[in-house]
């Protein structure tokens, strides 16, 4: 796609300043799901984390449920593609995680 652009904790609304490491909340709460959004034309993600994550993706910031949310294993170098079939024209698709245990894990992400 040509697309190739690293993420910082000032990326997508995550709240943080430009340089700041991506960091999974604690599963302590699932309000300490981090919410990503997606930019446009982007179709996968490439995600390195310190630990293992919750994550879905979703429209809206939508917490991880630890029952039923996907698992993604901490310590590899995974590629993920965006489902972009969940989104109407115009809606922006998120990138919804959590770590899976109370310690938080730095979050590495390029969009591509």
């Amino acid at each position: 796609s040509g697309n190739f652009n690293q993420l910082d904790g000032s990326s997508g609304g995550l709240g943080g300043s430009p340089g700041d490491v991506i960091s999974a909340g604690s599963s302590a709460s699932v309000g300490n799901t981090k919410h990503l959004d997606i930019s446009s034309g982007v179709h996968q993600l490439l995600i390195y984390s310190k630990g293992d994550i919750y994550f879905n993706f979703a429209t809206s910031d939508e917490d991880v449920v630890a029952n039923n949310s996907l698992i993604l294993l901490g310590g590899i170098l995974a590629s993920v593609a965006v489902p972009l079939g969940i989104a109407d024209a115009g809606d922006t698709v998120r990138f919804n995680f959590n770590s899976t245990t109370t310690a938080t894990h730095t979050v590495r992400i390029v969009e591509v």
